[in-house]
């Protein structure tokens, strides 16, 4: 028969994500009729690195099994000769598959490795009671903290299949589900063969991973993915997302578990969106929202979770113990995720000073035992930047200014001279039909310039725009330059948490010369920006040319020729009428 690929591939891409494992041999085994590799063969697997404790239960559920050919179940019927491999959760999403057999690839079927997502899917299936029937198996820990099937049970072992191992009922520690196989391969160890050679079951001794504590993390939900810094416009409202992971277990009389998020003075809950809880995948910075979990469960308020948004809006807290009972016990191992907005106000902080959204997590580390608590915390940053021609905070040098010719000007303590008066409006297009407009700082799309030449706009998102002069001072003429404008920022997207996200840099060009570029230090908790090049951009303006004195002498002459020719030209039309009414 021909060759087929080694399902230990798919303990090997498994193993990457949900723990790791190692092989050891069984005796070769045949069945009743003489037949190695038939729907009698058993094994076993061992999952070891469970601290035992007595309500802890471990239970191993087949994935994927065995297929034999010529299969009947009939007593005193063949058992059927191995001749691959099926997927016993075909419908899950994203769904499992594996190639169909033909005349060419019979006995050579490759196994699709699974990810960790259709793992997940399988898991909220279980979760879910939509078990494949037959496929369960109860397993039993010894004091050394090993996991075998239950030979009281199964005396013979279990068949040849892969396994999800579910942990749960641990109070102190977290254990991921962990894949352990049986399968089939050749005596000498080389391949997977269906020929004439004899047939062992090779047998996994897997370790299972564990989480001792929760963890906690926030990211902001930035155009469908997941970020830790951003930049947005005054009066944004910004989507956030904060997961708990791994949920832990709480038999005891002392559960905690919440999270609370608070809210900074540019920040303010924005209740126009609805607090949305529930249990998925992880997620992390850089993922894709898409992607976060599979077939989310929804969470219901004040049954699986007490929600308090506080007077000011500036501290939002859920809680998963509602009326002294823990809640989420169900999904222990499973990740929360809480979706909530906030809304940037006229108060943020403005350029390299971050406007910061904070979250703690509280948990118990032992419910058993009264004041056992645990933290951990994690931080996002939003950023929000101003071309009014300074730069605020630790640098106070000019970007952008009007300026003119000696008539309505002001020297200010540099010794630049600026215009007052002029109007400028700023546009998202370069066309300049798309006005820009901010109501929550007051900016209607038109700035006029200040005393000094200085333009105040603030609060603007990292992007492009485009500034054109829309009315002049009076006595001067307008500048039709259509200014383009663009705003870059740089995140630190290497740092660790809670610092992830923090601004490293940002960069003015205008007409696509960097004219203004700046980085940021973090010093003994101080923020502290620095120039690291400034280009001054001034927008002239010039005094309109001097017109014809008003009655001048000019004017004068031309005026009175003008109405003395109309008068003779009337004198003479009406003399000759006369002389044709006398005829």
């Amino acid at each position: 028969m021909k060759k087929m690929k080694k399902i230990f591939a798919v303990i090997l891409s498994l193993a990457m994500v949900l723990g790791m494992s190692l092989t050891a041999w069984a005796d070769p085994y045949a069945g009743d009729d003489g037949k190695y590799g038939t729907a009698d063969d058993r094994g076993s697997i061992h999952v070891s690195g469970i601290t035992y404790e007595e309500d802890v239960t471990v239970t191993a559920y087949q994935i994927i099994g065995a297929k034999y050919e010529n299969h009947a179940t009939d007593q005193g019927k063949s058992n059927g000769t191995f001749s691959g491999y099926k997927v016993l959760y075909p419908d899950v999403v994203p769904a499992i598959e594996l190639p169909k057999a033909t005349e060419e690839t019979k006995g050579k079927i490759e196994v699709a490795s699974i990810e960790e997502a259709q793992l997940t899917a399988i898991m909220n299936e279980i979760n879910a009671g939509n078990v494949v029937s037959g496929t369960t198996y109860d397993m039993t820990l010894s004091e050394t903290g090993v996991a075998t099937p239950d030979v009281t049970k199964y005396p013979n072992g279990i068949p040849v299949g892969s396994y999800l191992v579910v942990i749960k009922g641990a109070e102190t520690k977290v254990y991921n589900p962990v894949v352990a196989s049986i399968y089939y391969t050749n005596a000498d160890g080389t391949g997977n063969d269906l020929d004439e050679a004899n047939f062992n079951i090779e047998e996994s001794d897997t370790w299972v991973k564990v989480s001792d504590t929760p963890k906690v993390s926030k990211n902001i939900i930035e155009d469908g993915e997941l970020v830790k810094g951003n930049s947005v416009n005054i009066g944004d409202v910004i989507d956030y997302v904060v997961t708990i992971d791994p949920i832990p277990n709480y038999g005891g009389s002392y559960p905690k578990l919440n999270v609370v998020d608070t809210l900074n003075d540019g920040l303010t809950y924005y209740s126009g969106k609805d607090v949305s809880v529930s249990i998925a995948g992880a997620a992390s910075a850089g993922d894709d929202i898409d992607s976060m979990g599979v077939e989310d469960k929804i969470l219901t308020e004040n049954k699986d979770y007490k929600l308090t948004i506080s007077e000011d809006k500036k501290s939002i807290t859920v809680d998963f113990v509602v009326n002294g009972k823990y809640t989420l016990n169900d999904y222990v191992g499973g990740t929360v995720q809480i979706t909530y907005s906030a809304i940037l106000g006229k108060d943020a902080q403005i350029n390299q000073d971050a406007n910061v959204n904070d979250v703690t997590l509280n948990y118990s580390k032992d419910s058993k035992v009264e004041g056992e608590d645990g933290t951990d915390e994690d931080k996002v940053y939003s950023y929000t930047f101003d071309i009014d021609g300074c730069v605020e905070g630790s640098i106070t040098k000019k970007i952008l200014t009007k300026t003119g010719e000696e008539i309505d000007m002001t020297v200010d303590k540099d010794g630049d001279k600026g215009l007052k008066g002029a109007e400028f409006t700023l546009y998202t297009n370069s066309e300049c039909t798309e006005i820009y407009r901010n109501r929550a700082t007051g900016f209607e799309g038109s700035v006029e310039s200040t005393e000094s030449g200085q333009l105040p706009i603030y609060g603007l998102e990292a992007g492009t725009y485009y500034l054109k002069e829309t009315r002049a001072p009076e006595g001067y003429s307008l500048n039709t330059h259509v200014f383009k404008i663009e705003i870059k920022a740089e995140y630190d997207t290497t740092a660790k948490k809670p610092e992830t996200g923090k601004l490293l840099s940002w960069e003015i060009k205008i007409d696509d010369n960097a004219t203004s570029s700046f980085s940021v230090k973090y010093e003994e908790n101080q923020v502290v920006g620095n120039i690291e090049g400034l280009n001054e951009t001034k927008i002239p303006n010039t005094k309109l040319t001097s017109l014809p004195s008003t009655g001048g002498i000019g004017t004068t002459i031309f005026t009175i020729g003008g109405c003395a020719i109309m008068i003779v030209a009337a004198g003479l039309f009406f003399a000759s009428r006369r002389k044709s009414n006398a005829k």
